[in-house]
């Protein structure tokens, strides 16, 4: 999904933190950020695995662990306003492999 500002400050650059969430079945892909279409951050190719009862597992399939890299990205920027754009290379459906953010904070500086 993406999202657009409204009219920011004068700034050099953005810093967006945040949670991305990797749930069910990834196998080796990725979730990324592009802010004005350029990307600017790719998560670590995540694998799921069976789950044990001491695993992590948002929700979905309890049978696979989940993941939850942290989203940092710190993209010069001078524009007025700003479109941050959060995807994935999944390649199955939503009722086998999602993602999920949270928390997301956009920063000018």
């Amino acid at each position: 999904g993406s999202w657009a500002s409204p009219v920011l400050p004068t700034h050099t650059f953005v810093r967006v933190t945040g949670n991305y969430y990797q749930i069910d079945t990834w196998d080796n892909e990725t979730g990324w950020l592009k802010v004005d279409g350029v990307q600017a951050w790719t998560s670590a190719p995540f694998t799921s695995a069976a789950s044990s009862t001491t695993a992590l597992s948002f929700c979905g399939n309890a049978s696979f662990t989940d993941a939850a890299p942290g989203v940092y990205a710190t993209p010069a920027h001078t524009a007025s306003k700003v479109t941050l754009q959060f995807g994935s290379t999944l390649n199955e459906p939503a009722s086998n492999e999602s993602w999920a953010i949270d928390n997301i904070k956009l920063e000018v500086r």
